[in-house]
């Protein structure tokens, strides 16, 4: 054989062989995804939330060769707060710790179901809030003294909050180290407002506004309140009591404190503001007196305008208006009538409804709107619903639906604003067009 032709054989021949070995083998296999790099610049804060707790964000740098992130939220002793899988950067949720408590996230990328390498970081709680205290002022002689009732904080312990103290009177701050009284001497008369900075270790601070300490008033606050109206029903109306003026001379007007005797045992305090309102839940003859203390502990006692209280113990008086047209199915498709009551007012009317029509009774109901066949006349009653008439004043109108020829008859009731009954209207009509 021609040598030439020798090769071109033998070539064409391991060309076969070759392709029917990439046959054989079949399609080739996708390779695996490529599992992502590790994550970068991981950071974690936490800030005061809105309506309480502390939103708490990651943030870290994307990964071109990862589809997703896992992202995992525990606590300082290992607890789960969050494990969810998001698609790119930033995550952030709300959670409620305690302030200088650790947190913890761990970001782990992922591509497809290949998870890369992951990165942690961890942050505090922040302490962001100050403390809390209460605080009274007592006078003797030249000396005021403050007395602590309450302290706390929501991370520091109450003997390491700082308190500072201005007697208001020109004289340095005074640190307050120990104990729960503190007493400063005044060396002038006059009206003088102590104040208490109060600041936790993270340096929350909060400066109070105590009672004033006041030397040398000896008159008591001067008022004129009136109460009305002159008379009122028992449970119901609203007595008011207006201040129209009140002075004193040392302390501001808002501040005096005012106590309220409403002449029927009760008593309340009255806060800042021009009005303060009351019911009296039985009858009678009532006078409000109103009881004034000055920040010096001077007291002066007024009275108002007395009060006539009675009972409201009648029901209203009901009417159901007859049409021109009376027979006219048409006619009664709207009911009217007035409700009138001389006492509290009415405050609803309900109407029953039932027909007779041939020989067999028919009840309506009000809230499906229906006419429900009965045996006789005392079942129908008892299986009406009543249509809540639509009150304008003393006057009232209800609607009802289905009307046919027949006796037509109506049990119609009214209450009033204290629960009063008014007695039953019956009436009736033969429809006959």
């Amino acid at each position: 054989m021609n040598p030439r032709r020798l090769v071109t054989a033998t070539l064409s021949l391991v060309l076969a062989l070759m392709m029917g070995l990439v046959a054989l083998a079949g399609p080739s296999a996708s390779a695996p995804p490529v599992r992502p790099g590790p994550v970068a610049n991981l950071t974690l804060t936490a800030a005061a939330a809105a309506g309480g707790g502390y939103q708490v964000t990651a943030g870290w740098t994307p990964l071109s060769d990862a589809t997703a992130y896992k992202v995992d939220l525990t606590s300082q002793s290992g607890a789960s707060l969050a494990a969810v899988t998001v698609t790119a950067p930033p995550w952030s949720a709300q959670v409620v710790l305690a302030p200088n408590s650790q947190i913890k996230v761990t970001v782990t990328p992922l591509a497809g179901k290949r998870s890369g390498i992951a990165a942690s970081a961890v942050a505090l709680i922040p302490d962001l809030a100050p403390p809390v205290g209460t605080y009274t002022v007592t006078r003797s002689g030249m000396d005021a003294t403050i007395t602590q009732t309450s302290l706390s904080d929501d991370a520091t312990p109450a003997p390491q909050i700082k308190r500072v103290v201005s007697w208001g009177d020109g004289s340095p701050a005074q640190t307050w180290q120990t104990g729960d009284t503190l007493t400063h001497n005044f060396t002038a008369l006059g009206r003088y407002v102590p104040t208490i900075t109060l600041t936790d270790q993270a340096g929350n601070a909060v400066t109070l506004i105590l009672r004033a300490a006041v030397f040398g008033d000896t008159a008591a606050p001067v008022g004129n309140f009136a109460s009305g109206p002159p008379s009122a029903f028992a449970s119901w109306s609203a007595v008011t009591l207006t201040q129209e003026s009140l002075t004193d001379n040392y302390t501001p007007t808002e501040l005096v404190e005012r106590t309220v005797s409403w002449g029927d045992g009760s008593t309340e305090a009255w806060p800042a503001g021009a009005t303060l309102t009351h019911r009296y839940a039985t009858a009678g003859t009532f006078t409000p007196t109103v009881v004034m203390l000055d920040e010096a502990d001077n007291s002066s006692k007024t009275s108002a305008d007395p009060v006539q209280v009675t009972v409201d113990a009648t029901g209203p008086v009901v009417t159901v208006t007859k049409p021109k047209a009376a027979a006219k199915v048409g006619s009664w498709r709207t009911v009217r009538g007035t409700a009138k009551d001389v006492g509290v007012g009415t405050a609803s009317v309900a109407v029953l409804a039932i027909q007779k029509r041939g020989a067999k009774w028919f009840a309506y109901d009000a809230v499906t709107k229906k006419w429900t066949g009965t045996g006789t006349r005392a079942k129908a009653w008892k299986r009406a619903k009543a249509i809540a008439g639509s009150l304008d004043k003393s006057v009232w109108k209800a609607r009802v639906t289905g009307l046919r020829k027949g006796r037509l008859e109506l049990r119609t009731t009214a209450v009033d604003n204290v629960g009063n009954v008014s007695r039953r209207k019956a009436t009736s009509a033969r429809l006959t067009q």
